[in-house]
């Protein structure tokens, strides 16, 4: 009798498996496909480019549902695993650059809700994607125009947290340590960019 309800306790699992295995598949060609149309909001900051001139640039951020404050966030995050376990070439640093555009955006929210250590935590981990992305491109011999293009959106990117960042310092007068070492590391993280520029960009 036991045996007989954990078979079917199996099944069911499996079957549940399946089906989130299906929905991440599903959920990740819808992004591929149509990862520019998903990023609405947008962000102005100031670049320089390769020659010396600053300009103002955009970047966009996509929409998010659910913040790491609700009881469903764990889902997410197996759904953000199997979408980056499912990817392979070229569209895996895309996917995780995505990734790392919806943590500002939750960064944004959580803010906005004035959970600011939350929010701190999530804009450290939007920080540590676009440095796996940046692992991710190196590694790949000979760079070529998409690996270059690539590079250039980790750039933006890196400068449109930035400026996100900055924009909210009021809120985070109360945080203790956690809101410096944001700051401390994406413009550690920023230059680091701009000194290997000459490596990428020609």
């Amino acid at each position: 009798m036991i045996l007989n309800h954990l078979g079917k306790a199996g099944i069911l699992l499996f079957g549940l498996l399946i089906l989130v295995v299906s929905l991440a598949r599903a959920g990740l060609t819808i992004a591929q496909e149509n990862t520019e149309e998903i990023k609405k909001n947008e962000v102005w900051f100031v670049m320089t480019d390769k020659f010396g001139n600053r300009e103002s640039k955009s970047y966009k951020l996509p929409e998010v549902r659910v913040l790491p404050s609700s009881m469903f966030y764990g889902f997410k995050r197996i759904r953000d695993y199997l979408w980056l376990s499912f990817s392979s070439g070229m569209d895996k640093p895309k996917i995780a650059i995505l990734m790392a555009d919806k943590k500002v955006t939750e960064y944004q929210k959580l803010v906005d809700e004035g959970n600011n250590q939350l929010a701190v935590e999530a804009g450290i981990e939007a920080v540590d994607k676009l440095k796996y992305v940046d692992e991710l491109i190196s590694t790949i011999n000979p760079q070529n125009d998409q690996t270059r293009e690539i590079h250039q959106q980790v750039l933006r990117g890196g400068l449109a947290y930035k400026e996100i960042f900055v924009h909210e310092k009021a809120n985070f007068e109360l945080v203790e340590g956690g809101y410096s070492n944001l700051i401390s590391t994406i413009d550690e993280w920023n230059k680091e960019q701009e000194d290997r520029r000459f490596e990428w960009d020609r």
